[in-house]
């Protein structure tokens, strides 16, 4: 039996993350059923949703008509969903073009959880796919900035003779799916928790 996909994404949702859970549920909808009942929070306007809505419908997820003229006023927009993701919205920007800058941390923060413990060359080999390619570069920043937050501990350490240094991600820091973000002042920010984890004045070490 095929399990059907789920509705709802758990944990703090970005505004992208929130327009796209409405769409799934309504599957038939204006720009307005989006914005009306938006919580404040998320400050959505006019203008950020039709960018989202015009890079999925030109990606062919949304299709749209206009519905039929009243009193002279201009239609709305009907849009319809027409190809579901499940609950990760599609990463393309205005033009319906895949994003792929983030489906490199994507991939390597879910396969440091599959593989167990990695060096930056095995984390770069088992992450790449046909279409994202990550370098073993990529993958040892990553791996440096995930283990000065506190993320990863050193399984053995790197050697000239021996072999380059293995980590493992820690049990307890899988806080979600979303990886962790690295700013280029190699600040770690924590999408699931909406926290900086690097740096900070505590050890982040005792938490795990």
């Amino acid at each position: 039996m095929t399990r059907r996909a789920e509705i709802k994404k758990s944990g703090t949702l970005t505004p992208r993350e929130y327009i796209w859970g409405e769409i799934r549920k309504l599957k038939k909808f204006t720009l307005n059923d989006i914005l009306d009942k938006a919580p404040k929070h998320y400050r959505l306007n006019i203008q950020k949703a039709r960018h989202y809505l015009r890079g999925w419908e030109r990606a062919g997820y949304l299709s749209s008509v206009f519905d039929v003229p009243v009193s002279g006023k201009k239609p709305p927009k009907i849009y319809t969903l027409e190809k579901d993701t499940g609950v990760n919205p599609p990463r393309v920007d205005i033009n319906g073009n895949e994003y792929k800058k983030g489906m490199v941390r994507e991939q390597m923060w879910r396969t440091m959880r599959m593989v167990g413990s990695f060096t930056a060359a095995q984390l770069a080999a088992n992450a790449t796919t046909d279409d994202v390619v990550i370098t073993e570069t990529t993958a040892k920043k990553f791996i440096h900035s995930l283990y000065q937050a506190g993320y990863l501990r050193l399984v053995k350490p790197g050697h000239k003779e021996y072999g380059t240094a293995e980590y493992q991600l820690k049990p307890a820091a899988w806080t979600g799916n979303k990886p962790p973000l690295v700013s280029h002042m190699n600040v770690v920010f924590d999408q699931n928790t909406n926290k900086v984890v690097w740096p900070k004045d505590e050890d982040i070490e005792s938490e795990y």
